[in-house]
C-alpha cells in the first residue's frame, strides 16, 4: 500500500511539472533569458549626466580645495573623498550633507545653486572651533570667485 502511495505521488509530480497552461508557448532555445529581478542601477537622469563634477578631499582638519566656486543654475555633483578618518562634507544652508567612512569616496546628489552667496562648508565631526575644519562655497553668476 505504501509503494502505491509513493507511485501515485510521483506520477502526480511528473504530470504537474510537465503541464503547460493553454496558450503558453514553449521557451525558444535561442531566446535570451529574461531577468528575474529589477536592474541593479537606476537610469541616470539627464540633469545628473550634465552635472559638473567637483572633486573635494577631506583630511584631518581641512578640505582640499578650501574654497569652491559655483555658477548659479549650473548642476553639480560633489565627489568627496575621506583621506583618513570619518568626515562629512556639509553645507547646512544648502541641504548638502555627505558622510564618509575612513578612505571612502562618495558622489553627492545633483545640486543646482539657485542664488548667489557664500556658504560655509563644514565637517560636522571636526567643525568645533579647536579643529576649524571648514571651507567656503561661493556661488556667483559667472561661477568665478572675484574675492
Amino acid at each position: 500500500m505504501r509503494r502505491l502511495g509513493v507511485l501515485v505521488v510521483g506520477l502526480l509530480l511528473l504530470f504537474a511539472c510537465g503541464r503547460r497552461d493553454e496558450g503558453e508557448q514553449p521557451a525558444s532555445p535561442s531566446a535570451p533569458a529574461q531577468p528575474s529581478t529589477a536592474p541593479t542601477s537606476a537610469p541616470v537622469a539627464k540633469s545628473e549626466s550634465n552635472a559638473k563634477l567637483v572633486e573635494v578631499a577631506a583630511s584631518v582638519f581641512k578640505f582640499t580645495p578650501k574654497k569652491l566656486a559655483l555658477k548659479v543654475g549650473e548642476p553639480v555633483r560633489f565627489h568627496v573623498t575621506s583621506k583618513d578618518t570619518i568626515h562629512t562634507f556639509t553645507v547646512t544652508d544648502l541641504g548638502i550633507d555627505v558622510e564618509l567612512q575612513p578612505g571612502e569616496n562618495k558622489l553627492s546628489e545633483v545640486f543646482t545653486p539657485q542664488q548667489s552667496g557664500t556658504y560655509q562648508i563644514i565637517c560636522r565631526i571636526h567643525s568645533v572651533s579647536a579643529y576649524g575644519m571648514e571651507g567656503a562655497l561661493v556661488v556667483t553668476e559667472t561661477g568665478e570667485d572675484s574675492r
